[in-house]
């Protein structure tokens, strides 16, 4: 068991305290607690897990703060207040309203393989590559750089956001976006071998 691993156990085993604390815990907690790198750590985690917040009156000045305008009271104010005094200062003292919820939609799959293509043939242009001929590496690596700068200014926060959905979404639509510019990529090059379309 490493320093890390054991100090996150001693935190697990504090955040479930009301359960007791096993031997195996109570072993660790003395190792932790006499060896000197550690005890600073260790304390810092039994004061964060035997916390207790006082109750506290919120003070005039404070409240003229939050509650910038107290003249202002509706009937919903008040009913929010009398249900739920906490919602009533989440919202009309912090001002906070609910998460805004983002999607992935096939509409914004279908934008950014447009602006995948619109960019690998403006890069194509650029390095003057023909794109019946182009090396089929040198065309793949414009794809993914094409597809990866494309979702990178698409600005749908969902692609970014930290938690692990969010991260699944974004790998798996990379690979749908890479197969579908290469796809249309290869039928572009298909027709223009034909010469349905112009070069």
């Amino acid at each position: 068991m490493t320093r890390r691993t054991g100090i996150l156990r001693l935190a697990e085993g504090l955040r479930e305290k009301e359960q007791g604390l096993d031997a195996q815990w109570k072993e660790l907690y003395t190792w932790f607690a006499g060896d000197e790198k550690s005890r600073s750590v260790v304390e810092k985690l039994l004061r964060a897990g035997f916390y207790k917040k006082e109750a506290g009156m919120l003070g005039s000045q404070m409240a003229e703060k939050l509650y910038l305008d107290p003249e202002r009271v509706s009937v919903t104010r008040l009913e929010k207040f009398a249900s739920c005094a906490y919602a009533h200062f989440l919202s009309y003292g912090l001002r906070l309203s609910d998460r805004e919820t983002y999607g992935f939609e096939a509409m914004d799959l279908g934008n950014i393989a447009h602006q995948a293509l619109e960019r690998f043939a403006r890069k194509a242009e650029e390095e003057k590559l023909d794109w019946v001929t182009m090396p089929e590496e040198r065309r793949t690596e414009l794809i993914d750089e094409s597809v990866e700068s494309s979702v990178l200014d698409y600005g749908n926060t969902v692609l970014f956001s930290p938690d692990r959905w969010s991260r699944e979404i974004l790998n798996r639509q990379d690979t749908n976006l890479n197969s579908e510019v290469v796809r249309s990529t290869g039928l572009i090059r298909a027709k223009m071998r034909t010469g349905f379309m112009s070069r």
